[in-house]
């Protein structure tokens, strides 16, 4: 859905994986925050790469691998410059996200979590 704020909705669906490559791949500049049982995380893209991401304890590359996994929630995409910190995502976003796609075909990971 879409409003004033952004774009808006459940991970049910439109599932993180292709939030994170529709962002990717269309260049977006935009923070991207999630809900997931009362937990906020925030994830940053600057022209469309995955520069932050912030769950809690878990930053970087290893709370971009958590999200993944889980499958409800809710998500708040904001079309916005990145604020000024520095980023915590090294691994390209196309990487992260090939990574964890064959990690779930090998049974290493929760195809559905909460």
């Amino acid at each position: 859905m879409y409003s004033d704020a952004g774009m808006w909705g459940s991970l049910d669906a439109w599932p993180l994986d292709e939030l994170i490559n529709w962002l990717h791949q269309t260049g977006r500049t935009a923070k991207l925050t999630i809900e997931i049982k009362g937990a906020t995380a925030e994830l940053f893209f600057l022209r469309g790469v995955l520069r932050r991401a912030e769950w809690g304890a878990q930053q970087g590359e290893e709370a971009v691998r958590r999200l993944l996994d889980a499958r409800t929630g809710t998500f708040l995409l904001t079309q916005r410059e990145i604020p000024a910190v520095s980023p915590n995502v090294s691994e390209p976003t196309h990487h992260l996200l090939l990574r964890w796609a064959l990690s779930v075909d090998h049974g290493e990971r929760p195809q559905a979590s909460a």
